[in-house]
């Protein structure tokens, strides 16, 4: 089963800048959190099967790097892992992959796909 979500946000990554405090930081994640949380509401019930491969796509003008790439969509593998009721530290029935296509409007496509296990 596929299952995908998309909406307009704006994934930052924080990776690199300094001078903010954590204050406002931290306020973004809740909000980006609570954006995905909620659209994750809307598949109702149904939820991927265990073992999945969870894609995060960031849709932009503009490319990151791999590792900015991975730092920005931080918070969305977070509230994800959440409502799978997973620890994403410890738990390898979840694949987390992360693209990134060109688009003039920012945006965020979540994609749950079934995987066998031992993949």
């Amino acid at each position: 089963m596929k299952l995908e979500i998309e909406f307009a946000w704006r994934l930052r990554h924080f990776a690199n800048t300094t001078g903010r405090s954590w204050k406002p930081r931290a306020g973004d994640a809740k909000r980006l959190r609570s954006k995905v949380g909620w659209h994750l509401l809307t598949l109702g019930r149904r939820r991927p099967a265990l073992p999945c491969q969870v894609t995060i796509t960031r849709l932009a003008p503009r490319r990151y790097d791999s590792d900015n790439m991975v730092h920005a969509g931080k918070h969305v593998r977070d509230e994800i892992a959440e409502w799978l009721g997973v620890d994403d530290r410890h738990d390898d029935r979840v694949l987390y992959l992360y693209r990134q296509e060109f688009s003039r409007e920012y945006r965020v496509r979540i994609t749950f796909e079934d995987r066998k296990p031992g993949e």
